[in-house]
C-alpha cells in the first residue's frame, strides 16, 4: 500500500522551522525596534514582518530541496543548500524592501536572526539525519527484474553511508537471469497484487531490459492509480545518484527524457551572469591575478599565461588561458598526456596554484569572451576527445552546452587522468546537461567552495 506518511516527517520539520524563524525573528525585531523584548504597541507590525520574512525564507528552503528526501541526505549538502537560501532570501528582502516598497523587518533584526537560527535550524537538521537510516524515512521501492540492472540497485542501495531507499523485493520478469541475491524475489505478477496491498511501498522501478510482454500492465496501472510512483531504471538511478548510468543508457533516453537544454530566456539569464559576474571577478580578484603573474615571473617557471586548445561548444575548438604551473617544456616531445598524481612536471608554485584552483582563474577571460560559462563539462583537449570519443558513448555530447570553469563532474569526482575516469566524469556531466537550469548552476557555484577550501580533486 502507499505510505502516506512518507513526506510527514519533512512537512513537521518545516513547520519546526517555521515556528523557530518566526520566533526568532520577532525577537530580532523588537530588540532592533523597541531596544527590549517588548512589542511596544507594535505587535500586529512585528508579528506580521516576521511572518512574512519566515515565509520567504521557508520558501527559499524549500526552493533550494531542504525538504526533499532526495537531496535532504548529507550534512554538508544540507548546509550549502541552507547557505544558498539564505543568499536568495537576501536578495528577496531587497527586492521587497527598495523595488516593491514593501515593509520588511528591519536588515539589522534580519542578520541577527540569521546568526541566531542558523545554529539551531542546523543542529535539529543533524539530527533529523543521525536517524536517517530508519526504515520509516527511506524511501522504499519494489523492482521489477532480478538481472544486471536490479543488481546495480542493490549495490546502490548498500553501497552508501546513508541509503536513500530500501529495496522491500524483487520481482522476476520473463526469463532473465537471476543477479540479485536478496528476499523476498517473487515469482510471478500475480503476487504483486497482494504485495502492494500488504507492503508500504513509495515507488515501482522498472528494471527489465526486455519489457514486451513481461510486465504485469494491469498490476502496474492498479498502483499507478493508487498513487504509487512507477519510474524506469535510469530515472530512478538518475535521481539518486546523481549521474547517468552509461552501462543502461540507449540512444531512446535521449530521445524521450525531458530536459537537454535552457529556454532562450534562460540562456539569457545564464550569459548574462556570465558577463556581470565575470567582470565583477577581474575587478576583485585583480590582486591575485598581479601577485601569481609575480610569482611565476620570479620562479621562472616561463611565461605566466599559458593558452592550450581545448574544445568547446558544438566541438569547435578555443584558446583556454590560464595560469602557469607546469615547467616550459612538460610536453617537450609534442605528446599530450593526463596530469597524473604528484605530476613531477608541476613546478612547486604550480602545486600551490592547482590546489587552490587560482590557476584557473584566467578563465575568467574565455567566459567574458563567451567561449565558456562559469558552470558547465570541463574542456578537454582535442587528442584527447578524439581518443575517448571513440572509445566512450555519447562522449561527443557533452560538447551541446559550453564547458565551464567548475561543474557537477567536479563536484562528486576526483580529476579525470585516464579514459575509465573520463568516462565516469561523463556520467555526471550528461546528468548536468540533461537537468541544467539556473538554480543548478548556483549550487553548483557555491559548493565549489568546498571544493577549493578542502583542496577536493586537484593534481
Amino acid at each position: 500500500m502507499l505510505r502516506t506518511s512518507h513526506k510527514l516527517p519533512f512537512v513537521f520539520l518545516a513547520a519546526l522551522e517555521a515556528v523557530i524563524l518566526i520566533t526568532v525573528i520577532c525577537m530580532a525585531e523588537m530588540l532592533v525596534r523597541n531596544g527590549a523584548l517588548t512589542f511596544a504597541g507594535d505587535e500586529q507590525t512585528i508579528i506580521y514582518r516576521s511572518c512574512s520574512a519566515a515565509l520567504i525564507f521557508v520558501t527559499s528552503l524549500f526552493a533550494f530541496g531542504f525538504y526533499n528526501w532526495e537531496f535532504a541526505s548529507g550534512f554538508a549538502e544540507v548546509l550549502v543548500r541552507a547557505a544558498a537560501a539564505y543568499f536568495v532570501s537576501c536578495l528577496a528582502f531587497l527586492v521587497l524592501g527598495y523595488v516593491l516598497l514593501t515593509p520588511t523587518v528591519s536588515a539589522w533584526a534580519f542578520a541577527g536572526a540569521t546568526v541566531v537560527s542558523a545554529p539551531i535550524i542546523l543542529t535539529i537538521r543533524n539530527i533529523f539525519l543521525h536517524h536517517a537510516e530508519d526504515g520509516w524515512l527511506k524511501h522504499r521501492i519494489l523492482v521489477l527484474g532480478v538481472g544486471d540492472a536490479a543488481r546495480r540497485l542493490h549495490e546502490l542501495e548498500h553501497g552508501s553511508v546513508i541509503s536513500r531507499f530500501a529495496i522491500v523485493g524483487y520481482l522476476k520478469c520473463g526469463e532473465e537471469d537471476v543477479k540479485v541475491h536478496a528476499s523476498p524475489v517473487l515469482a510471478s505478477p500475480g503476487e504483486v497484487k497482494d504485495f502492494l496491498r500488504n507492503t508500504e511501498i513509495d515507488e515501482i522501478v522498472v528494471a527489465v531490459q526486455d519489457r514486451r510482454g513481461n510486465l504485469p500492465l494491469d498490476e502496474l496501472i492498479e498502483a499507478r492509480f493508487r498513487g504509487v510512483r512507477i519510474s524506469d531504471y535510469q530515472t530512478f538511478s538518475e535521481r539518486v545518484t546523481g549521474r547517468v548510468d552509461l552501462e543502461a543508457v540507449r540512444p531512446s533516453w535521449f530521445l524521450y527524457s525531458s530536459g537537454f537544454g535552457l529556454s532562450s530566456m534562460q540562456r539569457g539569464i545564464k550569459r548574462g551572469f556570465d558577463i556581470i559576474v565575470s567582470l565583477l571577478g577581474l575587478i576583485l580578484l585583480s590582486p591575485i591575478f598581479i601577485a601569481a603573474a609575480l610569482a611565476i615571473a620570479i620562479e621562472g617557471g616561463g611565461a605566466v599565461f599559458y593558452r592550450q586548445e581545448r574544445v568547446g561548444l558544438n566541438g569547435r575548438p578555443y584558446m583556454l588561458i590560464k595560469f602557469r604551473s607546469m615547467r616550459a617544456d612538460a610536453e617537450r616531445d609534442g605528446v599530450p598526456r593526463w596530469a597524473g598524481q604528484n605530476d613531477p612536471r608541476v613546478t612547486f608554485l604550480g602545486n600551490f596554484m592547482r590546489k587552490t584552483r587560482i590557476d584557473e582563474l584566467p578563465q575568467i577571460l574565455n567566459v567574458l569572451y563567451g567561449d565558456m560559462s562559469f558552470v558547465g563539462p570541463r574542456p578537454e583537449r582535442p587528442f584527447f576527445v578524439d581518443q575517448l570519443a571513440s572509445s566512450i558513448p555519447f562522449y561527443n555530447d557533452r560538447h551541446r552546452v559550453k564547458p565551464g570553469i567548475t561543474g557537477w563532474a567536479q563536484l562528486n569526482f576526483s580529476y579525470g587522468a585516464s579514459a575509465e575516469d573520463a568516462r565516469r566524469k561523463l556520467e555526471y556531466d550528461l546528468y548536468y546537461i540533461r537537468n541544467v537550469n539556473i538554480i543548478l548552476d548556483l549550487l553548483i557555484i557555491i559548493q565549489t567552495l568546498r571544493v577549493v577550501v578542502f583542496f577536493q580533486g586537484a593534481r
